[in-house]
């Protein structure tokens, strides 16, 4: 069935590009090839030190099989399968021009902790982990990533670029730490854009006392619950323990290792999780292939509709409406399209000066600023200047972490407002055609629907624009902004953080140890360096959030206006090729017009054949 299914594929891809569609990408027929072979990749996601990599080592039932959090992962993940022996593999980015590495479990953290290899500086992309497991045989691949939070740009961005090949997703938190907190649902609310199957697997049980556990479980699921929008009951939730499933399985204790909570994980994976898997993953294929298989259909039925044109009238009024569909296509791409631009980019700047805004409780001699500077004021002695600046280590970075999510949640919601008001509404497509989802933005007029009523092709075509713009925003700009923004800037503030403020508690620290001055004076030199240190770390701040907001907003304009362009070149080429069919079609002989249905009809054929196997009805040919 998998080659059935792979061979499917191939075949409506060469069916595409036959009817003059565009090939798929590389990446695409990667994914679609790995979903047909029957991977399931599910994707382990959390803060750092919330013991994800013990809960896959104890999952998969190998202690030692990928670094935990006593040395922090580099900027890279793991890639774990199925392999008959255990072994190690790296894989390097591309601009590094390094082949893959095959290294021995002793040299792991030389690739693959921050200790060995910090700031990724020798430019690892992921390392593949080959472990004989079970549960990985029947075809599940795992991914482990770096961790959401923290001060590292690159942990946060690699575990975003990994969500859209998760078939489910292990959400890890903790019983000893803090419960899910906003950022971590901020997450969650991404993650359900690329799969409804999560699971949330609450670890380090065995840390505190069975009411303090169930107390966590519960907030939790009442947290996650609101997040996800669903009962706490219909939410796959595990409370797990790593070191006791390893101990139990030593000691061969099977009282202990059902306390682990591991069995009842494993036994939901295999009863009701993988059972599922082969439905799942059909769901991905036909999801993705939509678009190509909304092409070919209307490729078949255009070239249909030309075959039957069987007199000199239908043909002529067939060229008059393509060529009706052409001036449909320049009045909108040289007066609506450019109109509907500048609306666009007036609504952007009108989005960037409240998001700057926003910035502006963080600039130097705000808000934030005269916070920090009252608290040195106040400070009694030095050492309380040495504590309060180190705080600021972690809560200035978390400042911005909080002031950019909270413009990230404002400009997505702000941006799809925006595009909404620029859509056809359900009203206004004629009778018979089913208007996109809520969720999806066509950019269109009322003129526009009005002459869609006498051209269908032309409509499903914008709606394949509808699909685009929204498609590309959704999946390439605005849902990137909570990791986009958050992780390019918070990052950036926290490395200045490690060296004005920095250099200012080492400072601090000279003058308690400098026998030249006073206590009142060393007080007081110790707040300015402090003083000092805050306003640069704040002007930094400032400037990097504002920079990072006109990078999004400019993001957001340039993919519309790419989108835009790249549908007007493929409508223009599509109607060049009907009106090229249409002239063709006028000159055919007899016997050319039947090789041509025969050659419509094997097409056809084929075409079914092939959404048989992937489960999906092809539309029927008319008879006239």
């Amino acid at each position: 069935m998998r080659e059935e299914l792979m061979n499917a594929i191939a075949a409506a891809d060469r069916l595409n590009v036959r009817l003059g569609g565009q090939p798929l990408s590389e990446e695409q027929l990667g994914n679609l090839r790995m979903w047909a072979a029957g991977i399931f990749r599910v994707v382990v996601i959390g803060e750092i030190k919330k013991g994800k990599s013990s809960f896959i080592n104890a999952l998969l039932g190998a202690r030692e099989l990928v670094p935990t959090s006593s040395e922090v992962a580099t900027s890279t993940m793991y890639k774990i399968h199925y392999t008959a022996e255990k072994k190690y593999r790296v894989f390097f980015r591309p601009e590094s021009g390094k082949t893959p590495l095959n290294i021995v479990e002793a040299d792991l953290p030389l690739f693959g902790t921050e200790r060995g290899n910090p700031g990724n500086e020798k430019q690892v992309a992921f390392i593949e982990v080959g472990v004989p497991s079970p549960l990985l045989k029947a075809g599940v691949v795992i991914f482990d990533t770096p961790g959401l939070g923290g001060l590292l740009a690159e942990h946060r961005r690699v575990t975003y670029e990994c969500l859209p090949k998760a078939d489910a997703v292990f959400f890890v938190c903790d019983a000893v730490e803090s419960a899910i907190g906003k950022l971590e649902t901020e997450y969650l609310q991404d993650v359900r854009r690329f799969t409804e199957h999560i699971v949330t697997v609450q670890t380090k049980s065995c840390a505190v006392d069975r009411s303090a556990r169930e107390a966590r479980r519960k907030n939790n699921l009442r947290i996650l619950a609101e997040c996800l929008g669903k009962a706490a009951d219909q939410i796959p939730y595990f409370t797990v323990d790593s070191s006791l499933r390893f101990e139990a399985e030593e000691y061969r204790d099977q009282d202990d290792l059902a306390a682990s909570g591991y069995p009842a994980l494993l036994a939901f994976m295999q009863k009701e999780l993988l059972p599922r898997k082969r439905e799942i993953l059909r769901r991905r294929i036909i999801a993705a292939l939509t678009p190509l298989m909304q092409r070919i259909n209307e490729s078949l039925a255009a070239r249909q509709t030309m075959l039957d044109a069987d007199s000199g009238e239908k043909i002529a009024q067939l060229r008059k409406e393509t060529e009706a569909k052409q001036q449909e296509l320049t009045e909108w791409n040289t007066v609506q399209r450019v109109e509907m631009m500048q609306h666009l980019r007036t609504e952007l700047s009108t989005l960037r000066n409240e998001a700057v805004d926003l910035c502006d409780a963080n600039k130097p001699n705000g808000e934030l600023h005269q916070k920090c500077n009252a608290m040195v004021n106040a400070a009694a002695d030095i050492n309380e200047v040495r504590r309060i600046m180190e705080q600021m280590q972690v809560s200035l970075p978390d400042a911005a972490s909080g002031c950019m999510q909270e413009i990230s949640k404002r400009l997505t919601a702000s941006a799809n407002e925006i595009l909404a008001r620029m859509s056809i509404t359900e009203t206004q497509f004629p009778p018979g055609h089913r208007a996109a989802s809520p969720t999806t933005v066509a950019i269109s007029t009322t003129p526009m629907a009005d002459a869609a009523q006498s051209m269908g092709a032309m409509k499903n075509n914008f709606d394949d624009l509808r699909t685009k713009v929204y498609g590309g925003l959704a999946g390439m700009t605005i849902a990137s902004l909570a990791g986009g923004i958050i992780g390019s800037v918070v990052p950036v503030i926290g490395s200045v953080v490690g060296s004005w403020l920095g250099m200012a508690v080492a400072g601090i620290w000279g003058g308690v140890e400098a026998a030249s001055f006073k206590k009142t004076q060393e007080l007081r030199i110790a707040k300015q360096q402090a003083l000092h240190a805050i306003t640069q770390q704040i002007a930094a701040l400032h400037t990097e959030m504002t920079k990072q907001v006109h990078r999004v907003i400019q993001k957001i304009q340039e993919q519309v206006e790419r989108t835009l362009s790249d549908f007007a070149r493929e409508r223009e080429q599509s109607l060049k090729t009907e009106v090229q069919r249409l002239s063709e079609r006028g000159k055919l002989q007899q016997k050319e017009l039947e090789e041509r249905r025969r050659e419509l009809g094997a097409d056809r054929r084929e075409w079914q054949a092939i959404c048989r196997v992937l489960g999906e009805p092809a539309p029927q040919a008319t008879n006239k």
